[in-house]
């Protein structure tokens, strides 16, 4: 049997979706689950997973007295940067965000773990 790339990505896509709405019952987690899932497929295709979510947290991170974190911001700026600018975090969503992965000190960051859990 004969599947063509688009089939292929088509069928990543459908199969990351599922997975995703799995893991997570926040829909702005899933969304941006979707959202870096489709972004990796066309744009880090060679790379694992796993690299790209370093390299997304990489572009996230801010250094503060507790080490390494991500904050809510960023992720919007993030998604201005690849192109998604129509899909940025409302601040209900960050706060659904939050409210499920966790604040830390009430500063609207998390941590890189929760980060990683997030997509």
């Amino acid at each position: 049997m004969f599947v063509t790339t688009s089939a292929r990505q088509a069928i990543a896509i459908r199969s990351s979706t599922i997975v995703s709405r799995s893991l997570s019952s926040c829909e702005p987690a899933e969304r941006l689950k979707c959202i870096f899932e489709e972004y990796r497929q066309k744009n880090y295709s060679r790379e694992t997973p796993k690299r790209f979510k370093k390299e997304l947290i990489k572009a996230a991170c801010t250094k503060q007295e507790a080490g390494e974190v991500v904050g809510m911001e960023s992720l919007n700026q993030i998604l201005i940067n690849i192109g998604k600018p129509d899909q940025r975090l409302t601040e209900e969503d960050m706060n659904q965000l939050l409210g499920e992965f966790g604040a830390q000190n009430n500063n609207r960051t998390m941590s890189i773990d929760n980060m990683m859990k997030l997509i």
